[in-house]
Parts: C-alpha cells; sequence; structure tokens
C-alpha cells in the first residue's frame, strides 16, 4: 500500500521531469530558429572597454595648442559636430604618433590573441566648445578604436556606448580602448570650456600579412595588394 506522502512524492517528481521535458523543447526550438535564421536570436555580448591613466602634462599642453593652431578643418562634415583636424594627424605630428604607439601598446595588453600586428590607420583632435557634440556611429573594421582625453572636467560630455547602459565620464589624461564595431557618441557638451580630446583607429597590419603569406607559399598574392600593403606598413 502506498502512503499518501509517497503519492505527493511521486506527483512532484512527475511535474519536475515534465517541467524538464518542456525546457528541453524549448531549448532545441531555440537552438533550431538559430540554425535556420541566425538574425532572429538577439544575444547579450558583453564587450572589453579598456582605460589607461596615461597623463603627461607637457604632451597634454602641445596637443591642446595644436588642435588649436589648427582649428576645425572638416567644418562640421563628419560625425564629430565640433571643431575638427585632419583625419590622418600621426602622418604629420610627433605627439599624435605618439598618441598612437601609445594606443598600441594599449591593445598589445588587451587583445585577445598575441602575434597580430597592429597600426595605426588615422588620428584627429577633436576640440567640443558649449553645445558640441558626435553622432552615433562605429568605426568598422577597425579593429580597435580609442580616445584620449586632453582637457576636460569630470562634469564634460561623457563617451556614451549607444547599444549599452555604458558611459564613461572623462579624465584628463586618461586613454579608452574599445572594439571598433561598438557604436558610440557624444551628448551636447554642456560646460563652457572646451573638452579636447584626440582619437583614432588601430588595424591589422596588412604587410604581416602578405609576409605571412609569403612564408606560408601561399599563391594569388598580387603586385598589386602587395605594393598598396608596402604603402600602408
Amino acid at each position: 500500500m502506498v502512503s499518501r506522502g509517497a503519492t505527493v512524492h511521486m506527483s512532484s517528481l512527475k511535474s519536475i521531469v515534465t517541467n524538464i521535458k518542456k525546457e528541453n523543447k524549448l531549448e532545441e526550438k531555440k537552438l533550431t530558429q538559430l540554425r535556420t535564421n541566425p538574425s532572429s536570436v538577439q544575444f547579450d555580448v558583453k564587450f572589453p572597454v579598456v582605460q589607461k591613466d596615461l597623463s603627461d602634462e607637457e604632451l597634454q599642453k602641445r596637443l591642446v595648442q595644436t588642435c588649436r593652431d589648427i582649428g576645425d578643418v572638416q567644418k562640421l562634415s563628419t560625425n564629430v559636430q565640433g571643431s575638427m583636424t585632419g583625419w590622418y594627424m600621426q602622418e604629420s605630428n610627433r605627439d599624435f604618433m605618439e598618441l598612437c604607439r601609445l594606443a598600441i601598446d594599449v591593445a598589445y595588453q588587451n587583445s585577445p590573441r598575441p602575434g597580430v600586428s597592429l597600426m595605426p590607420y588615422d588620428c584627429w583632435g577633436a576640440t567640443y566648445s558649449k553645445g558640441n557634440y558626435t553622432k552615433t556611429h562605429e568605426h568598422w573594421p577597425m579593429i580597435w578604436s580609442w580616445v584620449y582625453n586632453v582637457e576636460c572636467c569630470n562634469r564634460c560630455s561623457p563617451l556614451v556606448f549607444d547599444d549599452s547602459s555604458h558611459s564613461i565620464q572623462p579624465k584628463s589624461g586618461n586613454m579608452i580602448l574599445f572594439p571598433g564595431w561598438i557604436r558610440h557618441s557624444v551628448p551636447k557638451q554642456e560646460c563652457d570650456h572646451d573638452r579636447i580630446v584626440i582619437a583614432g583607429n588601430l588595424g591589422m597590419n596588412p604587410w604581416q600579412s602578405v609576409t605571412g603569406m609569403e612564408a606560408r607559399n601561399a599563391t594569388g598574392i598580387s603586385e598589386e595588394f602587395k605594393n598598396i600593403a608596402k604603402w600602408l606598413y
């Protein structure tokens, strides 16, 4: 004879087994959906955002003066709705190139896989006066993007990562590094003084790819591609 307590216990076990079967069916349905239509399933993806204090008073003073001397080259034609220098300042200014070198060092320390050679693709200065801002954008296909806060206060507009709840308040001398595919923006500057930053992008060194392919005796490497890679390098 089965006691009432045993009956209740068996009933609970059956309920648990039934729920597990339902959950398994639901997971199988999700997997099938993913295999047939990957875009129909949305994932929460954690992304690395690196901050490093690279304060250098003399460097920052020179960068402020350079940005002021050059002024607004872009005339609000880019996502930066403020004063912006040319795109490739690292090619003509040692201080901008030094920041690119520092950004590469930070990137190497935080990259998921060693052995990938990085190079600066572009580097520019931006000055945000009151009311200036940056539209939401990303820097794909760049691997890393970075921002160096040259002159600002803790009440200046933050760097906002639009597809998340994250934002970073600026701090003079602080470098922020993040994957190039992450959408970001800067809200309108509310402070009466300027918010001055240097920003840039890092990508894979194509010349390393060419030499790696040659080392593996790969075929089909066009001379045109080699020449482009050498020029970029």
